[in-house]
């Protein structure tokens, strides 16, 4: 599905700066607002934290939400999380 938005050029800029400060780009923050607004949506924390809490590393969660792996390494460490291994069962310098 294609989903076209107008506005003005001064308020693209807002949303492009808030969007920016939640590291999103405007498209997933106009997205988010809405599905917030119709109380469809869990908070990217709780997401990051019901992730981790399945096992999967910082960079898998990043790419299930769409960001950067410092994103959520970040988010992470601020809900005080451990980090998941990226490949649980291998031991350091062992192949599977």
């Amino acid at each position: 599905m294609r989903v076209v938005v107008e506005v003005p050029e001064r308020v693209l800029f807002a949303l492009t700066d808030r969007a920016e400060d939640a590291d999103l780009t405007v498209a997933e923050y106009l997205l988010r607002a809405g599905l917030t607004i119709a109380g469809v949506t869990e908070s990217r924390q709780s997401t990051v934290a019901r992730l981790q809490s399945l096992g999967l590393s910082d960079a898998a969660i990043a790419q299930h939400l769409n960001t950067t792996t410092t994103a959520v390494a970040s988010m992470r460490r601020q809900l005080h999380l451990p980090a998941n291994r990226r490949f649980p069962g291998r031991t350091k310098g062992h192949a599977a």
